[in-house]
């Protein structure tokens, strides 16, 4: 059966081309995930990569694009701007066809999510009751092959500090927030800087604030021990219902395998993490 449901996807990888939607659906239907939230970066993506099979997919749009160091826009742009038009975003809300903000890469543009640039994205999102995945936490390193080359000259890893949302959730306390790559220990390349309690204050002081652990679930230099550690933790602090299967496209059998691994979870609280809370987070009906 196919039970569980992508929080976290992409219609392409950095800078490279991404699986088609059929690819996308065939690893889909191996790993039992019904429903993938796809992140779009472009206009023309989000219009026809997934043509004849909207049922499986949830459609998002990406922002603020960037450029690389030639000025090129890279693998992001909304008809040659870094925010995707308000008019149009509102038709596709209407319509039914959009369903969240996501993922907002505030560190890649080197922008805060308070910017002015943003701010209205955030009053249309709580307006349209749509959902915001935000790329927390200060990667990726710039080796290790995690950022693509050329990627993001004005990358800020400040950016990725989870309280900068603090403001805007003090503004629209119902917004329905997931914060992406959450529960990564700190990493030396960024002088052992990490957002975890950050994360966790927000999460006591906003019943909305949900969390995905892509890629800490599934980066080959991030161990299990350290992934289940930190599932631990949100259950110890009555935080688990806030936690959704996210994949980011890494492969998902390794992933679901880690989850069927972690003894002190129940059958239950997997299910609410591999459906049950993503189900809640975009109000879909069973």
């Amino acid at each position: 059966a196919k039970t569980i449901i992508d929080a976290h996807r992409h219609a392409f990888a950095q800078g490279l081309p991404g699986d088609t939607a059929a690819q996308t659906i065939a690893k889909m239907d191996a790993n039992g995930i019904g429903i993938s939230a796809i992140h779009f970066a472009t206009r023309e993506t989000y219009e026809t990569w997934s043509d004849g099979h909207d049922a499986r997919f949830l459609k998002g749009v990406s922002f603020p694009c960037w450029r690389d160091a030639r000025g090129v826009w890279f693998a992001c742009q909304w008809d040659g701007k870094a925010y995707p038009d308000l008019a149009w975003l509102r038709a596709e809300a209407k319509a039914g066809r959009l369903t969240h903000f996501g993922e907002l890469g505030f560190v890649y543009a080197g922008i805060g999510p308070t910017d002015a640039a943003v701010m209205p994205y955030w009053d249309f999102a709580a307006e349209h009751d749509l959902p915001v995945l935000v790329h927390t936490n200060r990667g990726p390193p710039p080796d290790g092959g995690m950022r693509a080359r050329g990627c993001c000259p004005d990358f800020d890893p400040d950016m990725g500090n989870p309280a900068l949302l603090r403001p805007i959730l003090e503004k629209h306390p119902k917004l329905r927030v997931v914060f992406q790559h959450f529960g990564f220990p700190p990493l030396p390349v960024f002088d052992d800087v990490g957002y975890i309690e950050e994360s966790l204050a927000l999460m006591r002081d906003y019943p909305n604030v949900m969390v995905d652990m892509s890629t800490f679930h599934s980066a080959p230099f991030l161990k299990p021990e350290a992934h289940a550690r930190m599932v631990k933790r949100l259950k110890d602090e009555g935080l688990l219902d806030r936690l959704v299967f996210g994949s980011d496209g890494w492969p998902e059998a390794p992933i679901i395998a880690r989850y069927e691994a972690m003894d002190f979870l129940t059958n239950a609280e997997r299910q609410a993490i591999y459906r049950g809370n993503v189900e809640r987070l975009f109000k879909l009906k069973r």
